[in-house]
């Protein structure tokens, strides 16, 4: 397997946010490219969250995967572990019979573990879906774990499972490492099972606000 790195850093105007580009090529014939935003933000005693994931996959000059993720959650906090939140999510996969998804739930966060280098916390919410199939309910868990390995190195978990018409699973691992000047190089691999299973790893290069 022969990887390369698709260099690109690309302007923001969020700030505590970070932007990458990542790829890998196998044998001339398979192609990864992947971009991915992640914006987070506290005022008092809300915060919001965005993350968005775009991944293209072409095998043998033949498109294979053309997906897009969009999530945007607030929270509100209830105490000091505690929290509600509202939240908004947007998918698309080109192969998928219902290809667009868009959800809006409601529910309870809480913070399993705060330390200067673990964070731990796990989400869980109910709502409504609606696709291209019709509108269902929605019940989903998310577990979520940010760990410092280092001065400069972090590794972040995030696992999300959706209960609706059919079971949606999505588990997106990444560590980076971040240079000076805000310039990040890392790994991602990202797994989805919706309900065919996808499993892809990238490097990526990217900048941090």
């Amino acid at each position: 397997m022969l990887a390369i790195l698709l260099s690109c850093v690309l302007p923001t105007a969020f700030a505590d946010s970070k932007i990458t580009i990542g790829g890998t090529l196998v044998k001339d014939t398979s192609t990864v490219v992947t971009t991915s935003i992640d914006h987070s933000k506290e005022y008092g005693r809300w915060q919001h969250a965005l993350e968005s994931t775009y991944v293209y996959n072409e095998k043998n000059s033949i498109r294979t995967r053309n997906e897009g993720y969009f999530s945007f959650k607030e929270n509100y906090e209830l105490g000091e572990k505690d929290y509600a939140l509202g939240w908004l999510r947007y998918d698309h996969d080109e192969f998928r019979d219902d290809s667009n998804r868009t959800s809006l739930s409601f529910g309870y966060g809480y913070k399993l573990l705060r330390t200067d280098t673990l964070k731990v916390s796990n989400e869980f919410s109910v709502g409504k879906m609606n696709h291209n199939l019709g509108l269902s309910d929605v019940v989903s868990n998310s577990f979520w774990v940010s760990y410092k390995v280092a001065k400069k190195v972090t590794f972040i978990n995030r696992f999300l499972v959706d209960w609706a018409d059919q079971q949606y699973i999505r588990n997106k691992t990444e560590l980076n490492y971040q240079l000076d000047q805000g310039i990040i190089l890392g790994v991602t691999n990202l797994y989805t099972k919706d309900p065919v299973i996808d499993n892809i790893t990238t490097f990526n290069i990217g900048a941090a606000f």
